[in-house]
């Protein structure tokens, strides 16, 4: 007898054959939602290593800025201690400027009143004459 398809091999092939497909189908949905995952990890990935590489460009930014206000402080500083330093060495100049003044003035004084001395020829100072008390 010749090979013969009978109903129940019939319904039980297109049985398995939609099995197989509903089984190929199941794959199918796996995969594409796998690719679908793997997508959004990439997606995310690709964001986090986007805000890393924005926050170390801010970071250097911020260091960057720090440096340069540290920069200028020292500056500020060093013109500041400068400043000062010339103020107290103009200041004890000033003060010694004075007392040189002051010396020159006293010889001054002390010439003239030589030369007058000298002008009125010899001169005797007296002692002062003391007046008695009178009592009673």
């Amino acid at each position: 007898m010749p090979d013969v398809a009978t109903k129940e091999f019939v319904q039980e092939s297109v049985n398995n054959q939609s099995v197989q497909n509903g089984l190929r189908d199941v794959l199918l949905s796996s995969a594409n939602n796998n690719y679908e995952v793997a997508q959004r990890i990439n997606d995310q990935t690709t964001a986090l290593l986007q805000q890393n590489n924005t926050n170390q460009i801010n970071v250097i930014q911020g260091f960057n800025a720090l440096q340069q206000s540290l920069n200028q402080l020292s500056y500020h500083m060093d013109e500041c201690c400068c400043s000062i330093k010339t103020q107290m060495l103009q200041d004890k100049y000033d003060a010694l400027e004075q007392l040189y003044r002051n010396a020159q003035n006293d010889i001054s004084n002390a010439q003239q009143t030589q030369t007058i001395l000298n002008a009125l020829g010899r001169f005797v100072t007296y002692p002062p004459v003391a007046t008695a008390s009178t009592g009673t």
